[in-house]
Parts: C-alpha cells; structure tokens; sequence
C-alpha cells in the first residue's frame, strides 16, 4: 500500500518538474529536458510563417486574390476601351488653281502645284448605353469578387495558423505524456523484479504475482502507445511546415 502511494507522489513530482522546464516564449526555442533527453520547438511564430508559405491552399487563394484585385483596377480604367484616338498622314504632289477674280480672262489664272505632307488627328469617344447602365454594377461585383478573396486567404490562414497551434502544443503534451509511461514502466519493471523475488522465496502468492505481472505488460504498452503518438504528432507538423525538428533520443 505504501509502495503505491509512494509511486502516485513520484509520478506527481515528475509532472510537476517536467512542466517547470517548459518554456513557451517566442523569442526562443521551447525545450523539454529530462535527464538526457532533450526536445526543441522552434518558436510557435516560425512554425506558422514557415507553414504559410508551404501551404499549398494559402498560396493559391493569395494569387486569386491578386488576380481579383488586378479585375478590379482594370474596371476602374475601362472607360479607355471606348475612347478612340484617331489619326492620319499624308504626303503627295497637290495642284492649286490661283484665279484671277479680277479678270474674266482665264488666262490669267495661275496653277501652281507642290509636295506637302498633311496630317490630322482626332479623339472619338463611344460608349454602348449597356456599359452605362451596368458599369456601376460591374464595378460592384468586382469588389465583391476582391472582399470574398480576401476572406478566402484569412480562412485559409486562420485554418493554417490554428493547425499549427493545436499540433504544437499536442507535441509538447504528447512528449511529457510519454516521460511519465516510461516512469511508470521504469516503476512497474522494479516492481516486477521484486515481486519476482518474492515469488521464489514464496513471500508472495501467485495471484499477487499475476497481478503485478499484468501491470508491467499493461505499463509497456501506454509507454509504446504514448512514444507512437508523440511520432505522430511530430511528423504532421513536419509535414505540415516543412521544417525538421529534433527528435528526441529515446
């Protein structure tokens, strides 16, 4: 009875140090140290910068948004469209007949002929009374069209950014989690030991020993299921930021 109270106070205290030693600042790496194993986060801000830019689905709702917003300028200069600058040059040999208002001789008018470049230009605007009636509707779903892709890049970073957050700290819990199960087994392993003694010296009945038999085997197994969960929960954030993290040595 003693022996499992003083297991449970062991166990707290190992709890308690583990969670001392964690640090959560972002300016530094979080580090989780026990004896000689030691586990490093970069900072929770870096993680998320660095899945930003490998999410696959954040950069393609940011180049819609750029796309959207390049739609909207180009309607606020459409008017261009409708507007024709036109143009023309000539150059050539033109006769001119001087006459004599004077005179009702004909003989005395004058022709007279030279080569001159000419050149004129003019602006022509149209515009179809359809894009008069519609331009200001246009230009309406055109900012729709850019605030619903703005809002597509903040869910998709809300989404990326919580991600990161949830699996961040399930490595940290999923780490500490893994400590204590292997304190545990290291108990349950001593105590199966002595129980084993005790059995051959016939101090202990065999049920006690069953009993004591089970809880190591059942120890073993919260240890490899705790170890297989802190691997998991480290390779998605892996995969989801694109950053290798330190394992631990276990």
């Amino acid at each position: 009875m003693k022996s499992g109270r003083y297991k449970y106070i062991l166990l707290l205290l190992l709890a308690i140090k583990v969670f001392s030693n964690t640090g959560l600042s972002q300016e530094n790496d979080t580090v989780l140290v026990k004896a000689k194993k030691v586990f490093t986060l970069p900072p929770l801000d870096t993680l998320i910068q660095a899945a930003l830019e490998n999410s696959g689905n954040y950069t393609f709702y940011q180049e819609a948004l750029l796309i959207k917003q390049q739609e909207l300028r180009l309607q606020h200069k459409d008017w261009f469209d409708y507007i024709l600058l036109n143009g023309d040059v000539g150059y050539g040999t033109y006769d001119q007949i001087w006459k004599n208002q004077f005179s009702y001789d004909y003989r005395y008018n004058l022709l007279t002929s030279s080569k001159q470049v000419s050149y004129g230009a003019s602006v022509t605007a149209r515009f179809p009374l359809s894009v008069l009636i519609n331009r200001n509707n246009n230009m309406q779903i055109a900012k729709h069209e850019v605030n619903k892709a703005e809002h597509e890049v903040e869910k998709a970073h809300e989404y990326v950014s919580g991600t990161v957050i949830d699996l961040y700290f399930q490595c940290l819990n999923d780490f500490t989690t893994q400590l204590i199960r292997e304190e545990q087994l290291e108990s349950s392993k001593f105590e199966l030991q002595k129980a084993e003694k005790d059995f051959v010296d016939g101090i202990m009945t065999f049920s006690v020993y069953s009993v004591t038999t089970r809880n190591y085997y059942k120890a073993q197994i919260e240890y490899e299921t705790s170890k297989n969960e802190f691997y998991k929960s480290l390779a998605k954030l892996e995969l989801l930021t694109g950053v290798k993290l330190l394992k631990p040595a276990l």
